[in-house]
């Protein structure tokens, strides 16, 4: 008989397998990122489905088979209603659960990384919507910084100052932050320097945020 595992995570996204069934994407926190088969997930009285809805935090239980982990069970422990209500934060979660989802690789047991991650969403949650549009850029600072990215900021200017300052303080940073569209565009020029020449990465929820 296999051994059931129990653990918490975020569902990064959703693959749809054959007429009935679901692979998906979880950043876990004691198994790091695993890809999962929900089966009969798709149908409309699907008991599961509606706790692997893409960024719920939800509690799960599977087994590892030989080729395929298969939930066998799951919970949702939190569901962002104000994430999900609100197009920019939403896009914002999109856009944090494609970055996790691309760098993180599948079993790694990542505790200091699913912590940024849930507490990236909590306050994506709660936070006041003139600061959304940064969330983003925090979160990849601090994100890539725990997995050893770290890009050159040699040359001292306003957006390298504007980076360390958000990098070192957090999402309190903002509440001291000037909001205006100006350092909004400085945030993104730095953050679009880490993805695209340190990360090389090119994330599609980009283009949203």
């Amino acid at each position: 008989m296999h051994q059931i595992y129990h653990t918490e995570g975020i569902v990064l996204s959703r693959t749809i397998s054959g007429e009935a069934d679901v692979f998906v994407t979880v950043f876990t926190k004691d198994f790091g990122k695993l890809r999962i088969l929900a089966k009969g997930a798709k149908k409309i009285n699907a008991k599961l489905a509606p706790h692997l809805d893409t960024l719920n935090r939800s509690e799960i239980a599977f087994v590892k088979g030989k080729r395929t982990t298969r939930l066998t069970g799951a919970i949702t422990a939190d569901y962002w209603r104000e994430v999900k209500s609100d197009y920019n934060r939403l896009m914002a979660g999109f856009f944090a659960a494609e970055l996790v989802d691309q760098l993180m690789e599948e079993n790694a047991v990542s505790q200091k990384e699913y912590d940024e991650a849930v507490s990236f969403f909590y306050k994506l949650n709660s936070i006041a919507n003139r600061k959304t549009q940064f969330m983003p850029y925090i979160f990849t600072a601090r994100f890539l910084s725990l997995l050893g990215y770290h890009p050159h900021l040699e040359i001292i200017n306003n957006e390298t100052k504007l980076f360390k300052i958000g990098l070192h303080y957090g999402y309190d940073f903002l509440n001291k932050l000037d909001l205006s569209g100006v350092n909004l565009k400085k945030m993104r020029i730095i953050t679009e320097k880490m993805l695209f020449e340190v990360a090389r990465k090119e994330l599609s929820f980009w283009k949203f945020i």
